[in-house]
């Protein structure tokens, strides 16, 4: 894992032309893309690709990107930490 240090970063919204500024957490970082199958293996089922079992998983929802990084925490023996929250311009 890497180490990304945490700070303040600029959202913008091209839609509304309206930007605000989140703080972000520091973090851990993979610092190999996460295959398809170690997806499956974790969660059961894989988006499927004509690509493969060994490329990148691509077309999840936040959600299962949350719920695949509280799986790894799990095995990681870390605690739960993601979590579904949104931060939206004031």
């Amino acid at each position: 894992m890497v180490r990304v240090p945490g700070g303040v970063i600029e959202l913008r919204d091209e839609g509304t032309q309206r930007s605000w500024s989140v703080e972000v957490k520091p973090l851990l970082l993979s610092r190999v893309p996460l295959t398809r199958e170690l997806y499956a293996s974790l969660v059961g089922e894989s988006p499927v690709s004509a690509a493969g079992p060994l490329t990148p998983v691509t077309d999840v929802s936040w959600h299962d990107a949350i719920r695949l990084c509280n799986l790894l925490s799990d095995a990681a023996g870390r605690s739960e930490e993601h979590h579904a929250e949104l931060q939206s311009p004031a």
